[in-house]
């Protein structure tokens, strides 16, 4: 089960890249390319601590015989919700990098710096 979110994760989320990140922690002027990757290591950060303390359970639990639904539960909850805002910036993400439906002379003329 753990391996199987990570993978999932990954598959939304795509490797985090940290020097972006890195660039937006140093300071500066944010990019969409920068708060993007400083969000996606965040939401790595948070599903590694999740998994962890999911996978702390499952051994707990192997190791007592004792069935805590809750804690796994909530463990797959949180999990299923970093993925799901994983998604949901990734899928925002991509209208940082395209421009639609114009041209750079309609562009110009709208901005009014038309040569």
């Amino acid at each position: 089960m753990v391996v199987a979110q990570l993978l999932i994760a990954a598959a939304v989320l795509g490797t985090p890249d940290v020097v972006a990140a890195s660039d937006f922690l140093r300071g500066g002027y944010p990019t969409g390319e920068t708060v993007t990757a400083a969000c996606t290591l965040v939401l790595w950060v948070a599903l590694v601590v999740a998994v962890a303390v999911q996978a702390a359970g499952l051994v707990r639990q192997a190791a007592r015989r004792l069935a805590r639904p809750r804690v796994r539960v909530g463990a797959i909850v949180v999990v299923g919700m970093v993925i799901l805002a994983g998604g949901a910036l990734r899928h925002t993400r991509s209208a940082y990098a395209t421009m639609c439906c114009g041209s750079v002379s309609e562009a110009q003329q709208a901005a009014g710096t038309v040569p």
